[in-house]
C-alpha cells in the first residue's frame, strides 16, 4: 500500500477528531490557524482518501456493571476454521472487538460480560465446536486502559489521556441515554439539533444528556483512522513479569508513556501484566522499544511477546 502524505494541519485535524470526534470545526480551525471552510475541506478530503474511515464512539460498559475480558487463540488448522471462529464472535452480542494477527496468536476476541459464568459459557461454546483445532489459549481480565493521543500527530500540542474500561461500576441509564449512545455509535459527529429532532427532545435536553455521558466517561466519541494509509503499523507488546508490585508497575507505565509510539497501555490479570499498543513506521522501532524495556527493567521483565495486528474490528456494544 502506498503511503499517503499529509500536512501539519492534517495531523492536527486527525489528532483532534481521534481524541473527540465531536470537536467543532471552529475549535480545530483555531489550532490549525485556518478558516472553518478550509478545515471543512480538509476533513472531507481526508474522508475521501479513506484516512478517516468514519465516526463512532467507544462505549465503556464496565460503567454499567460489565467486565471486559480477552481471549487469545492459536489455531493449528485451516483458514476456514479461523473464519468460522470470527463469524461466531461477530454474532455474539457480548463481543466488543476482534483482532487478527500473524505470529504466536491468530485471534484475540474481547467480550463484555456481567460475570465470569457468562464468559465461561462463551468459552465452552468455542471449545465444544473448535477445541480440537486450538493449540493454545490465554484468558485475561482487563483492569483498565489508558488511551493517549498519538504523539506523531500532536505537532507540539499537549497529549490527552483517557482512562477507560475499569473499574466496574453500576451506572443506570435512561431511555434517552441508550438512544443517544446507539446514534453516536453510528455517527458520532451528528449535530445536537439532528439528534434532538430524531427523539423529539429540546436541544438543551440532548446537550445535557450528551455532556453527562461524555463527562462520566461512558462514551468516547472518536474518529476511526486508517493508520496503514499513513505508513503506520499497529503492534501489541505483552509484558510478562517476574519481580513486580504497584510501584514497579507505575514506573514501567511512566516509562512507556514517554515512548512516542505508545498510544494505549492496558492492565490485565493473566499470564502477562501489561499490554502496550504502539504505532510505528519501521519494525526496528519495535525492537528498540523492546530492548529499552529489558534494559530499564532487567529484574522485572521476564519476557516481552509480540502481537502483530493484521486486522481489527470493533462491535461497540450495540446489542447489549
Amino acid at each position: 500500500m502506498n503511503m499517503i502524505k499529509i500536512t501539519k494541519a492534517d495531523k492536527i485535524i486527525l489528532s483532534m477528531l481521534e481524541d473527540d470526534s465531536r470537536t467543532q470545526e471552529k475549535d480545530i480551525a483555531k489550532q490549525c490557524n485556518l478558516s472553518k471552510d478550509s478545515v471543512r475541506y480538509r476533513i472531507k478530503r481526508l474522508e475521501n482518501k479513506g484516512i478517516i474511515k468514519g465516526y463512532s464512539a467507544l462505549v465503556d460498559y464496565t460503567k454499567m456493571g460489565h467486565h471486559l475480558v480477552k481471549l487469545y487463540l492459536s489455531i493449528n488448522s485451516r483458514t476456514d476454521i479461523k473464519e468460522n471462529l470470527i463469524k461466531f464472535a461477530e454474532n455474539k452480542k457480548e463481543t466488543f472487538s476482534i483482532y487478527e494477527s500473524v505470529g504466536q496468536w491468530d485471534i484475540c476476541m474481547t467480550f463484555f460480560v456481567k460475570d465470569m459464568q457468562q464468559y465461561y459459557t462463551i468459552e465452552n461454546e468455542i471449545l465444544n465446536k473448535w477445541g480440537g483445532y486450538i493449540s493454545h489459549k490465554e484468558f485475561l481480565i482487563m483492569l483498565g486502559s489508558e488511551l493517549y493521543s498519538h504523539k506523531m500527530f500532536l505537532e507540539n500540542r499537549k497529549s490527552k489521556t483517557k482512562k477507560i474500561f475499569g473499574p466496574k461500576t453500576n451506572r443506570n441509564l435512561n431511555e434517552l441515554d441508550h438512544h443517544l449512545i446507539l446514534e453516536l455509535i453510528k455517527n458520532s459527529r451528528q449535530s445536537v439539533l439532528t439528534l434532538a429532532k430524531k427523539f423529539d427532545k429540546s436541544h438543551i435536553t440532548v446537550t445535557n444528556h450528551l455532556k453527562k455521558l461524555i463527562n462520566e466517561n461512558i462514551i468516547y466519541p472518536r474518529a476511526s483512522i486508517d493508520h496503514e494509509k499513513l505508513g503506520l503499523k499497529n503492534y501489541k507488546l505483552f509484558i510478562e513479569t517476574s519481580k513486580y508490585n504497584t510501584q514497579i508497575e507505575n514506573k514501567m507505565m511512566t516509562f512507556l508513556k514517554l515512548v512516542p509510539n505508545t498510544f494505549n497501555i492496558i492492565r490485565v490479570i493473566g499470564d502477562w501484566k501489561l499490554e502496550v499498543e504502539i504505532l510505528t513506521k519501521d519494525y526496528k522501532e519495535v525492537e528498540d522499544i523492546t530492548r529499552n524495556l529489558y534494559g530499564n527493567f532487567p529484574e522485572n521483565i521476564r519476557n516481552v511477546k509480540l502481537f502483530v495486528i493484521s486486522k481489527e474490528q470493533f462491535y461497540p456494544g450495540i446489542r447489549l
